[in-house]
């Protein structure tokens, strides 16, 4: 195959790279305040007044696991998942993102059906060094399940990812899940 661009072959392809992305999974709980995005300052427009997030009531095991796992769906991207505080402190703002993991919805002023939300500013945008929120609670805090909310969320972030929509006649546009649309690592549910 070759690149529509210039025509040669794909493994010219990281002409093409983008920067490295740092995403932060803050595991231990926060207080987190109304006000524009910045993971820095723990301030997210999609956070009413100042919300107190517990860490997830998950064990050591199923925290590991939750990493793993997210920096599994990132592998065929340009990132790295991290725990480390410092790590996020020490990386400029437009390389990083963050996603709080905490119990309930509740916590964050959302409501119980909720078990992940994300700032979005439209598809192909991305909000550098914005803050996403997962629950665990709402998943019996299996990693499998939460991961799969980080990693959802952080999508919407890190590139305006929107959700599949089913279009028809009858009723316009259904906007729920479709899963298995897309295909591979590079698929999105």
């Amino acid at each position: 195959l070759t690149s529509p661009r210039n025509g040669k072959d794909e493994g010219d392809v990281a002409s093409f790279q983008v920067p490295q992305i740092l995403i932060f999974l803050d595991l231990d709980g926060a207080v987190v305040r109304a006000g524009f995005e910045n993971g820095d300052n723990y301030t997210s427009s999609i956070i009413s007044g100042t919300r107190n997030l517990p860490p997830p009531a998950m064990t050591a095991t199923q925290k590991a696991e939750l990493v793993r796992l997210v920096a599994d769906d990132f592998s065929p991207f340009n990132t790295v998942v991290t725990t480390d505080a410092a790590e996020f402190s020490a990386t400029p703002a437009q390389f990083k993102q963050m996603c709080i993991v905490t119990t309930t919805p509740q916590t964050a002023g959302f409501g119980s059906g909720v078990g992940g939300v994300s700032p979005w500013a439209g598809a192909g945008f991305r909000i550098r060094n914005s803050i996403t929120f997962a629950f665990a609670a709402p998943y019996l805090n299996d990693p499998i399940q939460v991961a799969h909310t980080v990693s959802h969320e952080v999508g919407h972030s890190l590139g305006g990812l929107p959700h599949q929509h089913l279009y028809n006649d009858v009723c316009g546009v259904n906007r729920e899940y479709h899963p298995g649309f897309g295909s591979g690592l590079l698929g999105f549910a």
